[in-house]
């Protein structure tokens, strides 16, 4: 077993931190240069400039101390307190869901609904750590957002990154259980709702199921429930001609493409991901 005190520079710090990943986690290059760059505050890449520069024991501690968590399966953005998003970083922790690149499909989505010089007022429903919501309003000023969330926690999470944003005076945090503490209209409503089912839970990635909140990934009805409160409540807080677009499981298009169509959406679209699959349905009201 290497000890703190057995390492001295940055170079021996990473290898000792690839070796210890390496059998559990697939792109363990990468997480080591952002495992050391979180603890050394420094650029990922100052394991290939700087291999030789010393590294003070406290700090190779910790370092192989979240290496040992992150072994364990504790997914890498919650122990450096950061995941990426749409080219912007957000602090996520265990209150919230990791955002993911399928996700970024949604915000581009509802950017092409929007007119860059109109104002238009978004409904974010489920913000989470608030990446939708705060990349809605970076990339379109024009933009404001109501987010939602149902816990306190993770609209605590979501008030932090628009700071660290500056766009906290384009979005208005509300606690609400879906619309039931909301009363304006939207031209826009997005939401990445729970919607997995409860019987491919425990069929979940280990590092998924064991520490990302159960509350923001599982819905009930074959992981249709939320689909169907959204969709049969969103004309009440749509403008006449709003849309709504919804993130969708990789087998749920078809059938939230129905869920909308019920409730009277029109020009329905389905959106693909990066790797091909269904992932976002989008429509409009009239």
């Amino acid at each position: 077993m290497v000890e703190p005190f057995d390492i001295r520079t940055i170079g021996e710090l990473y290898t000792c931190i690839k070796n210890g990943l390496k059998a559990r986690v697939e792109s363990y290059d990468y997480e080591s240069r952002l495992l050391l760059s979180y603890v050394l505050g420094e650029d990922p890449y100052v394991v290939y400039l700087h291999p030789e520069r010393s590294v003070e024991e406290d700090r190779v501690s910790l370092a192989l101390k979240m290496a040992k968590k992150r072994s364990e399966g504790v997914p890498l953005q919650y122990l450096i307190k950061t995941a990426y998003f749409m080219g912007y970083d957000f602090e996520v922790n265990e209150n919230v869901l990791i955002p993911r690149p399928d996700t970024e499909v949604l915000v581009q989505k509802a950017l092409e609904y929007m007119d860059e010089n109109y104002h238009v007022h978004v409904l974010d429903m489920g913000t989470g750590s608030g990446c939708i919501a705060i990349s809605l309003a970076l990339l379109n000023r024009c933009c404001t957002v109501d987010a939602v969330d149902i816990s306190q926690s993770a609209l605590k999470v979501a008030k932090k990154n628009a700071l660290r944003h500056r766009v906290e005076h384009q979005i208005q945090f509300i606690h609400s259980d879906l619309f039931s503490n909301l009363s304006d209209s939207y031209h826009m409503i997005v939401s990445n709702p729970p919607y997995i089912k409860h019987e491919e839970y425990e069929f979940l990635q280990e590092e998924v199921r064991c520490f990302e909140p159960v509350q923001a990934l599982v819905a009930n009805e074959e992981g249709l429930a939320f689909y169907k409160r959204i969709a049969g409540d969103a004309r009440q807080f749509l403008k006449a001609g709003g849309s709504l677009l919804f993130e969708t499981g990789y087998d749920q298009a078809a059938h939230v493409v129905s869920i909308m169509k019920e409730n009277g959406f029109t020009g329905l679209e389905v959106t693909k991901d990066y790797n091909g699959i269904n992932r976002v349905v989008s429509g409009i009201i009239k």
